[in-house]
């Protein structure tokens, strides 16, 4: 088992000249790229201008070196002329090896300081390229965490919804009060409007509205289609379409006003 773990296979070989020259993180990244190489020449996978695709999260996970990091590699390499990076699509680039190799087996003094100028970004300064890409991380980080955090919200309003007499009564309901609480959750409404208290007052005030089934229905289904919270706007708009349907057909169900004296006086028409 530990022969296993400490075989070479796990272990990324840099080359200790490319560190004297480039940086650690540089000539780790550049120790990758040649092995990208390589398989690009044997799979024969470059197109007809000699440029390939490279996977960024592949890098990463044999290196530990972020998108930004990378493209300040790049950036650095494409100074000593080792690779050329397609401005319209940073992972697509071209290498020249007998460059890399002419500088690794240089030693005339000379350029090896050129070459260490050119391996110095300024300092405090990051490759223009490389604050995209990490200005792109951070927006895609805070809207992956805006996007979990919303997803619990989800959560915890769907156990509560779980929980109300209603859903005891008509359990037939239940996915689709799911679906009213993704709608509203969906709107710009919902993280200032959907709460406990108003989740009860809908479902109960369902209930007070009408026992039968289809009509329970028809009123959380205008609720998701209109992503309403408020069962008042719910019950005028259902009322509002039953008005215009044919009266000598049906029996017009209970008015808004009769929610209001049976429902929890919490709720305001």
């Amino acid at each position: 088992m530990y022969l296993d773990i400490l075989a070479f296979d796990n272990h990324l070989l840099v080359n200790k000249t490319a560190i004297r020259l480039f940086g650690l993180e540089t000539a780790v990244y550049c120790s990758v790229l040649v092995n990208i190489i390589r398989k690009v020449i044997k799979k024969q996978t470059a197109d007809s201008q000699n440029f390939f695709i490279v996977d960024r999260d592949y890098i990463e996970a044999e290196t530990g070196l972020s998108l930004e990091k990378q493209y300040n590699c790049d950036s650095i390499l494409m100074r000593i002329g080792i690779i050329n990076v397609d401005s319209a699509n940073r992972n697509r680039m071209q290498a020249a090896l007998e460059q890399l190799t002419a500088v690794l087996a240089n030693e005339d003094p000379k350029m090896l300081k050129d070459i260490a100028k050119k391996v110095v970004l300024p300092k405090g300064v990051l490759d223009k390229d490389a604050k995209a890409a990490k200005r792109a991380e951070e927006a895609a980080a805070k809207e992956e965490a805006k996007a979990r955090a919303l997803e619990g919200k989800k959560a915890t309003m769907k156990r509560i919804v779980s929980q109300q007499p209603l859903v005891t009564n008509s359990p037939d309901l239940l996915p689709s009060l799911y679906q009213w609480v993704d709608s509203v959750y969906d709107s710009e409404r919902g993280n200032n409007f959907l709460n406990k208290e108003r989740i009860a007052l809908f479902c109960s005030g369902i209930e007070a509205f009408s026992n039968e089934a289809s009509v329970r229905q028809d009123l959380v289904n205008i609720a998701i289609a209109r992503s309403y919270y408020d069962l008042t706007w719910v019950t005028k708009i259902y009322e509002d379409r039953y008005s215009s349907c044919n009266k000598a057909n049906a029996t017009k169900p209970a008015m808004t006003q009769k929610i209001a004296t049976e429902v929890n006086g919490n709720i305001s028409f």
